[in-house]
């Protein structure tokens, strides 16, 4: 019976590694709405046990599959959560449903709510439901940074009918994908090309990217079989 040598193993290690790395990128890769900033503004939208909150909002690009809030530190702990549902513009039909998260490669303020894709979103108008739900021993209350809102339809409603914050929406953003590998990476590249010498835009930038993978793996790859 053979055994397959130390250094094919490490190699096999490697690509596993690479693979799985290039898997989750590809799977976290999407675009927030560039036309919205989150900001830190007040007051803070306060959502206690229990309780719970609508507010509409639109969806500027196709494929929304996420949207991004900016919480207050400390957001919700491991044993609380805040179920978060997209319904119609009637808020009668549930579309999506799922619970907030921190985000996985930003701030400690930013927490994102992640669901399938909705394809043709564009223009269309939502409804988005949240209830908290805490655990002992955890805060009583989570509490969301807000912003102003033009429109009051846009504004933040208590489900308790309690509407302190007329006027104010949560800040918060939505985030879409591409419908393509291609597509996806053409859009990295328009968003990382910005305002970029010529040298480090489009063909340049892939040429650059494509070099440096290639140069990790080759080193990875001799450093190994040496």
């Amino acid at each position: 019976m053979k055994f397959i040598s130390g250094k094919k193993i490490l190699l096999i290690f490697a690509m596993i590694m690479f693979v799985a790395v290039f898997w989750k990128f590809f799977c976290l890769l999407s675009f927030p709405d560039s036309s919205v900033t989150l900001k830190k503004g007040d007051p803070l939208f306060e959502l206690k046990d229990g309780a719970s909150f609508t507010q509409m909002f639109t969806a500027n690009e196709d494929n929304l599959n996420k949207l991004e809030f900016l919480l207050r530190t400390p957001g919700p702990k491991n044993k609380s959560s805040v179920r978060m549902e997209i319904a119609d513009a009637t808020c009668e039909k549930t579309l999506r449903q799922g619970t907030l998260r921190k985000s996985f490669v930003s701030s400690g303020n930013l927490h994102e709510f992640k669901f399938d894709i909705i394809p043709d979103s564009q223009g269309k108008t939502y409804c988005l439901k949240a209830e908290f739900s805490r655990k002992k021993p955890d805060p009583k209350k989570i509490r969301f940074f807000t912003m102003k809102s033009d429109d009051p339809k846009f504004a933040i409603k208590n489900e308790d009918g309690n509407n302190e914050n007329d006027g104010l929406s949560l800040s918060m953003r939505t985030v879409h994908k591409s419908d393509s590998l291609t597509q996806n990476l053409g859009e990295l590249n328009e968003r990382i090309s910005q305002y970029k010498p010529f040298f480090l835009k489009h063909y340049f930038l892939y040429a650059i990217v494509f070099l440096f993978l290639a140069a990790s793996v080759s080193l990875v790859v001799i450093l190994i079989v040496i």
